[in-house]
């Protein structure tokens, strides 16, 4: 692996969160907004929901000087998935057919690109995401016209006066083609060259379900990215991603609340027919460290041996025991949020020691401890097996790993509201 520059972040930018509401999720954010509760950098939205169900929360984020990022879903156009009516009907940029390298090159691309500066600004987006793909390596056609689509979209942002917009470029590539040395080294030549703010990371397959191996590659790969001296935020990596934070591969985490715990590139290529929007209600545990039924979980908080082990014990956050079942997408913002402030206070060297010790550990333990408990659940208890099994291996895995130290650790994002302070000071 390649050296990376020795850097430290500034004091001042805390390590960033950033929620991905869904369809029903907007609400919740609102809430916690109504009572101050904004210990995270900004909201990622849905083109089509930021103009509909979620425009409140657009404008509120706006005022509050949030990070309000739009996702303009081009990696979703260029599948047959993502490609909908619905988006055709209501994106400018969608055009009349699914995206392909060929209907993106030249003056067809550059094109959508206008619609989709036209649209940022007349939302008033602060940041948005770079028209990239989801690519199988630095010889995929696609790669080649990203990088031209990001450039001109910086032109036109500029063009419209809006050149306080940051753009923030995904990354989306299989995890083969990211643990490959030659390959990052020539993404990362090409990538570090755009007009943009930050790298966002999507790795096919990768996400909470992931062992240790899977874990260990992903860190010392995103290592490898440090050298662009850019903010590296990780997409879709559930509950795993504050290891990612703690042992200095990403300085920003961007995290769903319904669901997003992984980013899976297949269901993007399966047919309409065989993808289901039905997604199960579930409670976390952060206790634990872990999702399960909302029938689960409510039984388990009603077992006098299991109660004190996963119930909420935040006042702020939940009121009685049940609110973290009721109320559990709150109770889910509101844990994620504690857990990444929590890694904000110790210094870069020492919280590989923070997760372990006060974060994973806690949680295989206790994990063991409720396995101790009959469960009459054989699906809850197969789960949690399994989960116990998996962070077992995170910890066995990351405890070799935290002996060394961390000599680097990416940029950390300008949050918006220091940005204007900049921008005041001239």
């Amino acid at each position: 692996m390649a050296n990376v520059v020795r850097f430290s972040p500034r004091l001042d930018e805390p390590l960033a969160l950033e929620f991905r509401p869904g369809p029903s999720d907007h609400n919740v954010l609102l809430q916690l907004l109504s009572e101050g509760r904004t210990a995270f950098n900004g909201i990622v939205f849905d083109p089509i929901g930021a103009q509909g169900a979620q425009e409140e929360l657009r404008k509120e984020a706006n005022r509050r000087l949030l990070e309000t990022v739009l996702d303009p879903r081009f990696m979703e156009l260029a599948t047959p998935v993502g490609f909908t009516e619905t988006r055709a009907a209501k994106l400018t940029w969608a055009g009349a057919e699914q995206h392909t390298p060929e209907n993106l090159v030249g003056v067809l691309g550059r094109t959508k690109v206008e619609y989709l500066a036209d649209f940022v600004v007349e939302l008033g987006f602060s940041s948005v995401l770079a028209p990239s793909h989801f690519i199988q390596g630095p010889a995929d056609p696609f790669f080649t016209v990203d990088l031209r689509l990001t450039e001109h979209l910086r032109l036109a942002l500029d063009a419209r006066g809006a050149g306080e917009v940051t753009i923030q470029y995904p990354l989306a590539l299989p995890s083969t083609v990211f643990n490959d040395e030659h390959a990052r080294t020539v993404l990362i030549r090409e990538v570090r060259e755009l007009p943009i703010d930050a790298v966002r990371l999507r790795v096919h397959p990768f996400g909470n379900h992931s062992g240790h191996v899977a874990l260990l590659r992903y860190i010392q790969s995103a290592r490898h990215l440090i050298s662009m001296e850019l903010p590296i935020i990780a997409e879709r990596t559930g509950t795993v991603g504050l290891a990612l934070l703690s042992f200095g591969a990403v300085s920003g985490l961007e995290s769903g609340i319904t669901y997003g715990d992984a980013f899976n590139m297949g269901a993007l290529k399966l047919q309409r027919a065989n993808v289901s929007g039905f997604v199960a209600p579930r409670v976390y545990l952060p206790e634990l460290g872990v999702f399960v039924p909302k029938r689960a979980a409510k039984n388990m908080s009603l077992h006098s041996r299991l109660r004190s082990l996963v119930t909420c014990k935040n006042s702020a956050c939940c009121h009685r025991g049940e609110d973290m079942i009721v109320n559990s997408r709150r109770h889910f913002v509101f844990s994620r949020m504690e857990e990444v402030s929590a890694l904000n206070r110790p210094p870069v060297q020492q919280r590989p020691l923070e997760y372990l010790e006060r974060m994973l550990r806690p949680a295989t333990d206790r994990l063991a401890r409720v396995l101790q408990v009959e469960i009459d659940d054989a699906q809850l208890k197969t789960k949690l097996e399994h989960e116990r099994d998996k962070q077992a291996g995170w910890r066995a895995t990351l405890g070799e790993l935290a002996a060394q130290p961390v000599l680097a650790a990416p940029r950390t994002p300008t949050r918006r509201v220091m940005r204007r302070r900049q921008s005041a000071r001239g």
